[in-house]
């Protein structure tokens, strides 16, 4: 049956609504009547072959020493090798919820895990012929600290935090986040970005985006952070009983590492270790550009310690992905860094 009159234009749409394989003709004549025609068979949907089941997850199904950093991997093979999307599905439950749809990589990082904990997932494959298919249920469970930890409520806001004892000192196993945000370019006291309101608690959040506050914890200018006091181990923003650490203190961390056990302090502390420290690549604002930077890539710390030659410096620690030291630097004291708290003693 034909479908269409004869027509100049070189182009004809058809929809099909059932799969099956079609022979598509065509007809042409020219100004004196004469005709021929071409066919060529067409197959629509239906012949085109599922994925593979998803496979080779990582942490592996079953395994019992998972790192608390999160990236969940597998493979899909299509035997056309059709460009696949998957669900991801992920947490704590047997049946565990969806928490990526339609996503394009064969990866999913998701937020720092608790310590000895199992968790459950599974991988949706689709194809672009509406072929969907779902893998296996898997299930690890995350690996144990080595280090003592607990935790503290802070009674100004009750917001709890995790603790970890490290070399007989107790520090905060997360970013402090407490005080009201500002944007960096025009909030604050003067509509400057600066955190100068002595009656109340500032902070930035990456991007200006207050879940990243929520993620990665607070960035303070120092002087905020000091609440406006240049003493050492001053209590400054945290909670009741605790106090931003002195350059000594984070030193003593780092050597305890780097001296006592012979380890490289950075790689033990940071984000999937074992020690409990979990340090955050949190990033940083550089308060001059009003830019932040090295989310992902570098975890930051104040000290509570002034630059003794340049007093709009203070000195911090880093953590840089990929490296393995717990390095010390100077810091202007305008830039918004992360804050770990360590308690009195």
């Amino acid at each position: 049956i034909w479908d269409t009159e004869f027509s100049t234009v070189k182009k004809v749409q058809h929809q099909y609504s059932v799969p099956g394989l079609y022979e598509v003709q065509l007809e042409v004549k020219d100004s004196e009547g004469l005709t021929d025609n071409a066919s060529k068979a067409v197959a629509v949907g239906g012949t085109n072959q599922a994925p593979d089941p998803p496979e080779s997850p990582v942490p592996g199904d079953q395994s019992d020493d998972a790192s608390t950093l999160c990236v969940l991997e597998w493979t899909c093979n299509d035997p056309e090798n059709d460009i696949l999307s998957y669900d991801v599905y992920f947490g704590t439950e047997a049946n565990p919820p969806l928490v990526s749809e339609g996503q394009a990589s064969n990866s999913y990082a998701c937020l720092p895990l608790e310590y000895e904990t199992g968790y459950y997932w599974k991988i949706v494959a689709h194809d672009p012929y509406g072929h969907t298919v779902e893998g296996d249920v898997w299930f690890f469970t995350t690996n144990s600290p080595v280090n003592p930890m607990g935790t503290f409520r802070d009674p100004r806001n009750g917001q709890v935090y995790k603790t970890v004892e490290i070399d007989g000192k107790v520090w905060m196993a997360e970013n402090l986040n407490i005080g009201t945000m500002i944007h960096a370019s025009n909030g604050g006291l003067n509509g400057d970005g600066y955190q100068k309101d002595s009656t109340k608690i500032e902070k930035y959040c990456y991007n200006n985006d207050p879940k990243n506050c929520e993620i990665y914890g607070g960035l303070y200018q120092w002087d905020a952070a000091m609440r406006f006091t240049s003493v050492e181990a001053a209590g400054g923003i945290c909670a009741p009983g605790w106090h931003l650490p002195t350059q000594a203190e984070l030193r003593e961390l780092f050597l305890y590492y780097k001296e006592d056990l012979g380890l490289d302090a950075g790689t033990e502390l940071m984000l999937g270790s074992r020690s409990g420290f979990q340090a955050l690549f949190s990033g940083y604002l550089i308060f001059a550009e009003r830019k932040y930077y090295d989310i992902g890539q570098a975890g930051y710390f104040w000290s509570s310690t002034v630059n003794p030659q340049l007093n709009h410096l203070a000195i911090g620690r880093a953590i840089y992905r990929g490296k393995t030291e717990f390095q010390e630097d100077t810091y202007q004291k305008v830039n918004g860094l992360p804050v770990r708290c360590i308690k009195n003693y």
